[in-house]
Formats: structure tokens, C-alpha cells, sequence
């Protein structure tokens, strides 16, 4: 079922492109939300999971380079 509440919402999650951060992008994709991806190193993961996003029913996937690193 699918929650009004985050349809189309914009979700930012850092680390994306892996582990955690992953498995979290395609739980608000399967809620129809607009995923931003970020990664720092690993562009290709990054691309792969972008069109996971797609197929598990994102609006909509940007992919960007991020590096949050303090110092």
C-alpha cells in the first residue's frame, strides 16, 4: 500500500550507494518518492542502484557525487 503522505516527497540519503543507505533508497522508493543517491567513490554502484530505485517504483532518481567529510 502505498502512503500519500511520501508520494513524490524528495528523500536525500546520504551513503546511498551501499549497505544501509541502500536498502533505505529503495524503501521510499516503493513509496513513490523522488530518491537523490549520493555517493563519494563508487559512481557505478551509485548508477546501478539509481535504476533499482526506478524499477522498485521511484518517481523519480538523481544520482550525485558528495563528500560530507569534516576537515
Amino acid at each position: 500500500m502505498e502512503s500519500e503522505s511520501l508520494r513524490n516527497k524528495i528523500v536525500v540519503i546520504t551513503g546511498s550507494s551501499q549497505d544501509i543507505g541502500m536498502e533505505t533508497a529503495y524503501a521510499f522508493s516503493r513509496e513513490n518518492s523522488k530518491i537523490v543517491i549520493t555517493y563519494n567513490k563508487n559512481k557505478k554502484n551509485a548508477l546501478i542502484v539509481g535504476k533499482k530505485c526506478l524499477n522498485h517504483g521511484a518517481s523519480d532518481v538523481i544520482v550525485l557525487k558528495l563528500d560530507i567529510k569534516i576537515g
